[in-house]
């Protein structure tokens, strides 16, 4: 089929549709109190069941919206005018003042229009005396008395009777308003649908246009010319004195030839036994050791220097003291840089300390993500070294002797996701229990070896008692609360006996001649 015979056809099928389904005005009052019943024209309908399938009806009573089960659509034939109508009907009576209806018809293609009505109260008829029957008559008076004279008819209010005017006409000026949107709406989306109907023929006709133009462009299936690399000789191209000119190739047969000849360049590197490619300067940097092997490459670990370790956390201590918290982060930036997953320690207290002063976390959890090659999990509890079981078991069981101290440095070295290391609880309090107990097996020889007596005795001997006592000191503190507030000449002490030898380096307090101070000194500050 010709593209233009298929566009006017589309085109004239959706014009028929359009105007087969369109609606007319609506008849029927809208009464508060009683169930919707109202009629719409609607020149399309055939009243028949397959009509009645492609009606839809929305009712809403001012913003409630009716379940599609309490409203009915129905078609029917107006004998009188020889068309179809639409019959919306809805079990539930109307409640509120404005009604909308919105309509659509139509299975390929679908038409809708909204109907807004003024919801009217129900009239009041005048109610009759409860004792009068039909005709007038009073319902038990005998017929021989005469009725009672009617009583005079009341007269209207005229201001009433010009609110009720006032009220009619703004009804109908309202119904006149509605009615006007209602015809702007409709052809709005008339114009609409139109509108992307125009479109979409558009966009098909060009597509068409381009698809025929591309089937007049493709060029004809030529047969491959087989070519010699442009490095050959003209004599091993085949071409002689005599020989036709060859092809000149393409700058793409030339990259492919230079694909294939270093493809084929490949087994002969392989049977010389080298496993290094060949390659050019200019492709250094570039290979690959293994085939999917991963573009990020972890940091080498460093050797974790303990010395060094223990002077970056009492620098820290101290800067932190001083509350300085800059320093103690650059501090402990510079040994993370310098001494790269040495040990795991100084990176979660750069990422504590951080944090505790608000300052940047992202650049610890950078740095450990980068060096570690795994996510920084930060425990919120304070679990020490008491919290490892198995680290504590092997600490006392070595303690404080050589194996304690390899199982401290290995602890402190291990590395985070290692099922084999010592300490399994890795965080910030348990690192810093580490470095305590080193530095405590550190000062245990200096302890040791510190003189407890200028000159060695054996136990038990009168010299060993001596220097126990030289190396106490002696305070004499006696009662001092019954002693009388006034203050008494100090007592001179009495010189010692010629036969007492003084102690070896002992010191003697005697607090027996001190007084308290008196009662209107000023307070301690």
């Amino acid at each position: 089929m010709h593209p233009k015979s298929a566009l006017t056809s589309l085109l004239l099928v959706a014009a028929v549709q359009g105007h087969g389904q369109s609606l007319g005005a609506v008849q029927g009052a809208v009464i508060i109190g009683r169930p919707l019943d109202i009629v719409v024209q609607s020149p399309g309908a055939t009243g028949d069941d397959t009509g009645a399938q492609c009606v839809q009806a929305d009712v809403r009573y001012g913003e409630m919206r009716l379940s599609p089960s309490d409203v009915s659509v129905t078609v029917e034939r107006d004998a009188a005018r020889g068309a179809g109508v639409l019959r919306v009907r809805s079990r539930l009576p109307v409640n509120e003042p404005f009604v909308t209806v919105e309509l659509r018809v139509g299975c390929p293609m679908r038409f809708a229009r909204a109907y807004t009505l003024l919801a009217d109260v129900e009239p009041v008829d005048i109610a009759q005396a409860p004792g009068t029957k039909a005709g007038g008559d009073p319902a038990g008076a005998p017929a021989a008395v005469p009725a009672d004279a009617p009583a005079p008819r009341a007269e209207p209010n005229p201001a009433v009777q010009q609110e009720l005017a006032t009220l009619r006409a703004e009804q109908q000026r309202l119904l006149l308003a509605v009615e006007s949107l209602n015809r702007e709406l409709t052809a709005a989306r008339s114009a609409r649908g139109d509108g992307i109907l125009y479109a979409l023929a558009g966009v098909i006709v060009g597509l068409l246009g381009t698809l025929l133009w591309l089937l007049r462009r493709r060029p004809a299936p030529v047969a491959p010319v087989p070519t010699a690399p442009w490095w050959a000789a003209p004599a091993e191209r085949g071409g002689g004195a005599d020989a036709p000119p060859a092809p000149v190739p393409s700058p793409a047969a030339e990259v492919m030839a230079a694909i294939h000849s270093a493809t084929a360049a490949e087994p002969t590197a392989a049977t010389t036994g080298s496993s290094a490619p060949v390659m050019g300067d200019h492709m250094a940097g570039l290979e690959v050791s293994e085939a999917g092997a991963s573009v990020f490459q972890e940091v080498p670990i460093a050797l974790l220097d303990i010395a060094a370790l223990h002077e970056l956390w009492e620098r820290v201590d101290f800067f932190e003291s001083l509350g300085q918290a800059t320093d103690a982060v650059a501090a402990l930036r510079a040994f993370v840089l310098a001494h790269p997953r040495a040990s795991e320690a100084p990176y979660l207290r750069w990422w504590a300390l951080a944090r505790k002063h608000g300052l940047d976390t992202r650049s610890p959890q950078a740095t450990y993500e980068q060096h570690y090659q795994r996510l920084l999990a930060v425990a919120d509890t304070a679990d020490g070294v008491e919290a490892d079981p198995g680290l504590l078991h092997a600490l006392t069981r070595g303690w404080p002797g050589d194996a304690a101290r390899a199982t401290l440095e290995a602890a402190l070295a291990s590395q985070p996701g290692d099922p084999a290391a010592p300490l399994q609880v890795r965080t910030l309090a348990a690192f810093d229990d580490l470095i305590v107990l080193h530095g405590v097996l550190d000062l245990l020889p200096v302890l040791a070896q510190a003189p407890l007596a200028p000159s060695a005795a054996p136990a038990g001997s009168s010299a060993a008692t001596a220097v126990a006592a030289a190396s106490v000191l002696d305070f004499e503190l006696p009662d001092i609360t019954d002693l009388p507030p006034t203050p008494t000449a100090t007592p001179t002490p009495a010189p010692p006996a010629a036969g007492t030898a003084p102690s070896d380096g002992a010191l003697d307090f005697d607090w027996s001649g001190w007084q308290p101070p008196a009662s209107n000194a000023p307070p301690p500050r």
